[in-house]
């Protein structure tokens, strides 16, 4: 569906020696129907889709919406704007790089208004056989309005990644890992297998920045600032989603679920 709205493609040639660039940016105007699909994402991105259509059968759908959707989005304007970001590379992951995102951080939400700690995303590639091939760290960042500090945004995603790789992220990991066991996914032995093998292999560990911008206040020196340092973590890559009016669409997609968002100002 996503693809109806953006497109998606490798920079070549790509000016930057110790990363490679996915450019992704919009080639039709939103649509009523996108609108609605990435509502449905955050939706999805927040709670079990099967959870959702099995209490609406119960309750009915009104009800659902108001008493359990609606208490769980996120109350501060930082935290949507996150969840949107967030939302949206996974979606864009899945739909054009055949990644699994089995386990949506957003669902372990402690509070409506508080962010969980750690690694935004992790991705996994798995093959024909059965076993992964790749687990990608994702760090999300999101502006859509221009501030003098955005410049340094870039710098600040690759920080947090280089934290998580330096500490071997294992929080994370086992947090997944629980997850898929308690819910009995099929995920769970191959990403048990890349676990109990990461210690004497870690190849397979991949790191992507996403810096979703509108592309009004888009500055190609937050890249620049990025290879102008040394780059400590291997196999790391950036997707740069350039959105017009991104304030706007978030505003509207929060709107098709009940929720106000006034995206005045840019903050993490």
């Amino acid at each position: 569906m996503l693809s109806k709205w953006l497109a998606c493609s490798n920079r070549d040639p790509c000016q930057y020696s110790q990363f490679k660039v996915v450019d992704v940016s919009p080639k039709a105007e939103i649509s009523e129907e996108i609108h609605s699909h990435l509502s449905n994402l955050l939706i999805s991105e927040i709670f079990e889709p099967s959870y959702l259509a099995e209490m609406s059968k119960r309750l009915g759908w009104k009800k659902v919406t108001h008493d359990i959707i609606s208490t769980k989005i996120p109350k501060t304007d930082k935290i949507k704007k996150g969840a949107f970001g967030e939302t949206l590379i996974n979606a864009i992951l899945e739909e054009f790089h055949n990644y699994h995102v089995p386990v949506k951080k957003l669902r372990y939400l402690i509070k409506s208004d508080i962010s969980p700690p750690g690694t935004d995303s992790v991705a996994f590639k798995v093959n024909d056989r059965g076993s992964i091939d790749e687990v990608c760290f994702v760090e999300s960042k999101l502006r859509a309005k221009y501030h003098y500090k955005n410049k340094d945004v870039g710098l600040e995603g690759y920080s947090q990644l280089k934290i998580n790789y330096e500490s071997r992220s294992y929080d994370i990991l086992n947090f997944i890992a629980e997850r898929l066991y308690e819910r009995k996914d099929p995920f769970f032995d191959p990403f048990r297998s890349y676990m109990s093998e990461r210690d004497n292999d870690d190849d397979k560990d991949t790191f992507k920045l996403s810096l979703c911008w509108d592309s009004s206040i888009w500055d190609e020196s937050v890249l620049k600032n990025l290879d102008d340092i040394e780059i400590e973590i291997p196999k790391f890559n950036i997707h740069v989603i350039l959105i017009t009016n991104l304030g706007r669409v978030i505003e509207e997609v929060f709107a098709c679920l009940g929720a106000n968002v006034e995206v005045s100002e840019d903050d993490d």
